[in-house]
């Protein structure tokens, strides 16, 4: 007992469930408490205590731990460093103030506990009622949008009061929901307008003569789904493209010829749109033939009918995923090649490091027909690269979008293998912690690019400016075009790709949104777009444009349109990893890599 009020040493002690949870306990024990509230099955918790991000990066990490434990279990937070909120039509006083208002139609939301306790006194004192205080600290998740979204339906208020602090908004605004949706359907509008019916093959990019891309066809597959979900089309269209797409890879020649659309179930990078081709003496692609696979095998667990058309789109996904030879592809060693050429023979390197290449290592463990052994997965892993940066731990890669690709299609959510049970973490964790050292390097901006901020970030394999080295405010630049990007190592010549950044929402919705909203609203690099954000932007490349800005990209590249549309919708719903966890091949691979644990 604590002053006769019956007490218990964790909240996983009480016999009753808990929906709500105030916090107010020394700032380090939080994410302590926020876990076991997790676990307790707690859906709204209110964090009081301070001493967070306003007392520097010890702070600042607290929070991170707490957002992640968040999204865990899918709890809503309100705080920390907060007053806590009041609802006085239900009696309901979440705070540690001692008097209450009474209630009224005024709804009252301030930053600013001080403040808000002020007002709340006079108010009392005054006898003006409301229909809710809320006050909202430091916002790591729920903030003004939320509550203003809240009360709009609320038929108790009839006006609301605000008081904010600073440049808080701006940091911390979401884009509405339905601005979301129109960026995924702009971005999805690739596939439609760029793809040819006839096979279903997805140009690379939109310039005149470019072959397609067997990766941006297999985002394609995956993005079709969704498009059916969001009645961006339909399900009767979906399936005709589909079919088309998944015929067209069965039927057509795999062989050693030059000539070949591919080989030992593998693809050309390139193809020609219209017959199919080899495009380019380019060579065949390890790692864009997972891709097309994993597009193929989304079809394959989504259009799940009993129609003639859905069951050939299923026999034809798990035949096509059959057909790759991944023990060839590994031509005697323990990591996979890059890819072969029919003139040279395989390439020169494999993939080793962290990268998009996890995804492959799952689909080849997964294989029934030609399995990798378990002992590739293992020489993969003891290439990666622990690092420290801007004092956040993580494993390194260095292009944003390695630590994405492989997340289109898994979960990685409360799943670890071998070498994330030894640091304790998940590569959903990992790849959020990459996002943020990607904001933290353009605050820090080492080589003092144009545009660098909190909400102005996102390196990665991009398009650019260059080839060109020109002198910029006294400065010898060198500017590149196509290139991996990365940081903190580079290189980096202030090109910035939005799209990227749009891919970490699901890891990091707190830092992305805010910076969608700058894209669109500030920078404008979605005004006069059919497709949504062009590939790229650089502020620094000096040139004569119609965006105050800088250099933008004239381009939309497929490989950047379908993660858009694809992690859009894996944060609004999820719906990507609920089809995959249904996957059998993906299951099984990522247990033969040695992951366990969460909805594996």
């Amino acid at each position: 007992m604590v002053l006769d009020v019956k007490s218990y040493t964790s909240i996983l002690n009480v016999p009753e469930h808990v929906n709500l949870a105030v916090v107010a306990t020394p700032a380090r024990s939080v994410p302590v408490v926020v876990e076991e509230c997790g676990q307790a099955g707690v859906v709204g918790v209110v964090i009081i205590s301070a001493g967070f991000k306003e007392i520097g990066e010890e702070g600042t990490q607290l929070e991170r731990e707490i957002s992640r434990i968040r999204k865990k279990y899918g709890m809503r937070i309100l705080g920390p460093n907060c007053l806590g909120f009041v609802r006085p039509t239900l009696g309901l006083n979440a705070t540690f103030l001692q008097g209450e208002p009474p209630p009224g139609n005024i709804a009252f939301i301030s930053q600013s506990g001080a403040l808000g306790s002020a007002i709340l006194d006079w108010a009392v004192s005054a006898g003006i009622g409301f229909s809710m205080f809320a006050s909202l600290g430091s916002m790591i998740d729920v903030d003004f949008g939320d509550i203003i979204d809240f009360l709009g339906h609320d038929g108790a208020t009839r006006s609301i009061l605000i008081y904010m602090e600073g440049e808080t908004m701006s940091r911390t605004e979401r884009i509405p929901e339905a601005e979301l949706e129109i960026l995924q359907q702009k971005s999805f509008s690739y596939f439609l307008h760029e793809t040819n019916t006839d096979n279903g093959l997805v140009i690379d990019k939109t310039a005149a003569g470019w072959p397609a891309s067997i990766a941006a066809t297999g985002l394609a597959l995956a993005a079709y789904p969704v498009a059916v979900e969001r009645g961006f089309m339909s399900r009767a269209a979906a399936v005709e493209r589909t079919l088309a797409t998944l015929r067209f890879f069965w039927n057509s020649p795999q062989g050693p010829e030059p000539d070949a659309t591919g080989y030992q179930g593998f693809y050309y990078h390139f193809l020609d749109m219209r017959t199919g081709r080899r495009a380019w003496q380019c060579e065949l692609s390890t790692i864009d033939s997972t891709f097309l696979l994993a597009g193929a095998l989304t079809a394959g667990v989504y259009f799940d009918a009993d129609t003639a058309d859905e069951i050939e789109i299923r026999t034809l996904a798990d035949t096509l995923y059959r057909r790759a030879d991944w023990q060839w592809a590994q031509n005697h060693g323990e990591m996979v090649m890059h890819g072969w050429k029919p003139e040279s023979g395989f390439l020169k390197y494999r993939w080793e490091g962290y990268d998009e290449a996890m995804l492959l290592y799952i689909l080849g463990l997964g294989s029934p027909a030609h399995s990798m052994p378990e002992s590739c997965y293992a020489a993969w892993a003891s290439t990666y690269r622990w690092e420290c940066c801007y004092g956040i731990e993580y494993l390194y890669a260095g292009p944003l979008f390695t630590h994405q690709l492989s997340h289109v299609w898994i979960d990685f959510r409360g799943i670890q293998d071998a070498f994330m049970r030894v640091k304790g973490i998940d590569y959903f964790e990992n790849s959020r912690r990459a996002t943020y050292v990607q904001q933290q390097y353009a605050v820090d901006n080492p080589l003092k690019f144009a545009g660098y901020g909190p909400c102005c970030w996102g390196i990665t394999a991009s398009d650019g400016p260059g080839p060109d080295t020109i002198k910029v405010s006294g400065i010898d630049r060198q500017f590149f075009d196509y290139l991996g990007r990365g940081v903190p190592y580079g290189p980096d010549d202030g090109t910035l790709a939005p799209w990227s950044v749009v891919t970490s929402l699901p890891f990091a919705p707190e830092i992305v949104l805010p910076a969608i909203d700058y894209f669109i609203h500030q920078v404008k690099l979605t005004a006069h777009n059919p497709y949504g954000f062009k590939a790229t932007f650089n502020p620094t490349y000096p040139v004569k444009s119609g965006n105050p800005y800088g250099w933008v990209s004239p381009w939309h590249y497929g490989l950047n349109q379908g993660p858009i549309v694809l992690m859009i919708e894996n944060y609004r719903t999820g719906l990507l990893w609920r089809l995959m966890r249904d996957c059998p091949y993906i299951a099984d691979g990522l247990r033969r890599a040695g992951f366990s644990g969460g909805w594996l």
